[in-house]
Formats: C-alpha cells, structure tokens, sequence
C-alpha cells in the first residue's frame, strides 16, 4: 500500500542506484502529460491553480508532492501547502527572483520544514535526488513533516521518481509550459507507465 515495490517484488528505488540519463527519443513522449491536464497559462494560472486545489482537497489523498517553482508558488499564494516541493529556483531556465525564494521556502509558524538538497543536472535523474525524494516521502509519511527539495541543477524530469517514490493514494502535480497544470493520481497503472520510461533511460 505504501507503494514502495511492485507486484514482482522489486524496489522502485532500485531503479535510481545509477545517474539516468534522458535518450533523446523520450523528449516528445514526456512533453505529454502523464495525468489529468487542467488548462491553463503559466504566470497567469490562479485559477487554475484553485481547481487544482479544491479537487485536492476534495480527494483528500495520502500525499500531495508539487514539482516545479512556479506551480509550488502559485499553491502557496492560494493557501494550500504540498507536504513536499521539488524546486530549483529557476522557470524556464531563468533565475526566480529572491523573494521567490523566500515564498518558496517560508514555514508555518507552528511547523519546521525540512530543506533538503540534492544535485540533478540537466536530462538527468541522479541517485542524490531519487535518494532526497525517497527521504521526503519518509519524512511526511512517519513524521506528517513537509519538506522542500531545492535542487541544483533542474528538477523537470524529477516528476517521475517523485510518482514512483510516493505512495499508492498521493498525488503528483507539476506544471506544463503554456498549457497548464498536470495533476496525476498515483497508481499502480501509473507506476507501470513510469516505470517503462524510466527502464528507457541509460545509466
């Protein structure tokens, strides 16, 4: 239930003991949204955003992990906290500025946020950021403590660790360039999906 291995036995972690690099032929195949799109424009995406929110709200799931600056923001400027944000300070490849970064990375009064780093450079998923998201998930699910993931480097493809790492019941979102907001229920029949992509990956 805790969807940490799949129904042959094996670790979904174990698919991240090697930096993996992104083949070329996979650049297409992950532009499309791995789950539900809502539409939207980034930078002008509030109400898209509350969607997103109310029916997170309304599904209540295990889990929520938000990946990417700008979808991260635009949930905590409408009130919503994900127990964990996978974040670089960077959109579009462009520095964020730093009140950005304050937003980002502001806590509750009443709670302490874990910042966790982690290195993942451009078309890659390294073992250093498979690792911090797995710590993450841990943190949450023993602690119900939330965490930020500042990552040097990109964190666009750490969407799909971030689905195989989190438990049956959460929910990923990320945001989709000029398109809007993904949101995606995971699965077991999205774990396998992942998991076909990340098996086309080279070590």
């Amino acid at each position: 239930r805790t969807g940490e291995i799949n129904r042959e036995g094996q670790a979904y972690l174990d698919f991240f003991v090697n930096t993996l690099m992104m083949p070329e032929s996979l650049r297409e195949v992950l532009r499309r949204p791995l789950g539900e799109l809502k539409p939207g424009v980034e930078f002008a995406e509030e109400e898209t955003i509350k969607e997103v929110i109310a029916g997170l709200k309304k599904k209540r799931p295990v889990m929520t992990l938000a990946v990417g600056d700008i979808v991260s923001l635009s949930s905590q400027r409408a009130g919503f906290e994900s127990d964990t944000k996978i974040i670089d300070f960077r959109s579009r490849r462009l520095d964020i500025s730093e009140s950005y970064h304050r937003l980002l990375t502001a806590k509750k009064s009443d709670e302490v946020i874990a910042i966790l780093k982690a290195e993942n450079k451009a078309g890659t998923i390294t073992v250093k950021a498979a690792a911090a998201i797995r710590q993450a998930v841990r943190l949450f699910l023993q602690k119900k403590r939330r965490s930020t993931i500042v990552v040097k480097g990109e964190e666009d493809l750490l969407t799909l660790p971030a689905i195989l790492l989190a438990p049956l019941g959460a929910v990923v979102y990320y945001g989709q360039y000029d398109r809007g907001v993904v949101v995606v229920a995971v699965t077991e029949a999205v774990k396998r999906k992942v998991t076909g992509l990340i098996r086309a990956f080279s070590c």
